[in-house]
């Protein structure tokens, strides 16, 4: 059986060993968010970061799919999404 300060001892050896783990993928993230040319532009715009703009362009990718900036601001959640109505909405009347 494990005394307490076995058990300390393991999990700061995880501890240590997911810590390891962060910074290579951190490593990994900066690297390619410094030579991906479309992670260098998004970082030219305040508040990106490496970890932002790898994000974005992986989820993104190069933006062909949105045909408007109101569209991609929608599909972030900035703006409520736009939505076309083929008749004109009629509201109730009060008597």
């Amino acid at each position: 059986m494990l005394t307490c300060w076995a058990h300390l001892h393991h999990l700061w050896q995880e501890w240590k060993a997911i810590e390891g783990q962060i910074e290579d993928l951190t490593e990994q993230i900066q690297t390619i968010a410094r030579d991906e040319p479309s992670c260098q532009r998004l970082q030219d715009v305040p508040g990106v970061g490496p970890l932002v703009a790898t994000a974005m362009v992986a989820a993104v990718g190069n933006g062909s799919a949105f045909t408007k900036g109101r569209q991609f601001a929608a599909w972030l959640g900035l703006v409520p999404k736009q939505q076309r109505r083929r008749f004109p909405l009629l509201l109730p009347v009060a008597l």
